[in-house]
């Protein structure tokens, strides 16, 4: 009987293994639909494995965490890349620097507030410039500091990055730091116009107000930002009645 559980298990690790590849290979060509069924049917190999595996544990996470990054549920991912951050610490992986750098970006990129990340541990990496990078963006959304943000969009993550995830996903990401910045301005100020956002945010004012927009479909609980995104759609709805011949669809 033992030995039937031995070679179960080596069965199943070698399934398992067979299963991360296929993973990893369809987060590259993002195959989001089959990487789903892969995930979990790994997820629950894994869970039955008598010896847990740090390394098996941390490409598993890592994956997931790639997966939900796609899908643009950022939460979920940076949960994820926390689980294979730790992992591959404690195997001694060296990818913590790659995975330290997709939680930052993570942080930056979900909405929930309350969540707190340290960065402290990217100094230990001075050479991985598009790590240092992520640091510098937290920072500069910290203080809302758009040229800095703007500037980081443009000479590091706009610029052929070989990161795999960053590049293929990289309108996503921009889209979403947007909205974010605009969301925190819009809980900031009780009124605020179009053409001032526009001048701020560096962007042309049909951008804006795509944003705007999208930023109002996101069902996000806080009264305050919720009358100042009312304020700034009654203002353009009022624009374009005023503008009939405007184009409705020439900004979104």
């Amino acid at each position: 009987m033992r030995r039937l559980n031995i070679q179960d298990e080596n069965t199943n690790s070698m399934r398992l293994e067979f299963i991360i590849i296929n993973i990893q290979y369809l987060n590259k060509i993002n195959d989001t639909d089959e990487c789903e069924k892969l995930y979990f049917e790994a997820d629950q190999l894994n869970k039955e494995k008598i010896i847990k595996d740090n390394r098996i544990n941390g490409i598993i996470s890592e994956e997931a965490g790639k997966y939900f990054f796609r899908l643009e549920k950022y939460s979920q991912a940076l949960e994820n890349f926390k689980d294979a951050y730790k992992s591959y610490q404690d195997s001694g992986n060296s990818r913590t620097n790659i995975i330290l750098k997709y939680l930052i970006l993570c942080f930056i990129l979900q909405r929930n507030e309350e969540v707190i990340i340290d960065t402290e541990e990217a100094k230990k990496y001075p050479e991985d410039y598009l790590l240092l990078s992520m640091v510098d963006l937290k920072e500069a959304f910290d203080k809302l500091d758009i040229k800095k943000i703007n500037f980081i969009i443009k000479e590091t993550l706009s610029k052929g990055e070989k990161d795999f995830l960053i590049r293929d996903n990289i309108n996503d990401i921009i889209r979403n730091l947007r909205i974010n910045y605009l969301m925190k301005k819009l809980r900031l100020y009780r009124n605020i116009s179009i053409n001032t956002l526009e001048k701020d945010m560096d962007l042309d004012n049909n951008t804006v107000k795509c944003l705007v927009f999208q930023l109002s479909n996101m069902g996000l609980s806080d009264v305050k930002f919720f009358i100042n995104i009312w304020i700034l759609i009654c203002k353009i709805k009022i624009f374009l009645i005023i503008k009939s011949n405007l184009d409705k669809n020439q900004f979104c």
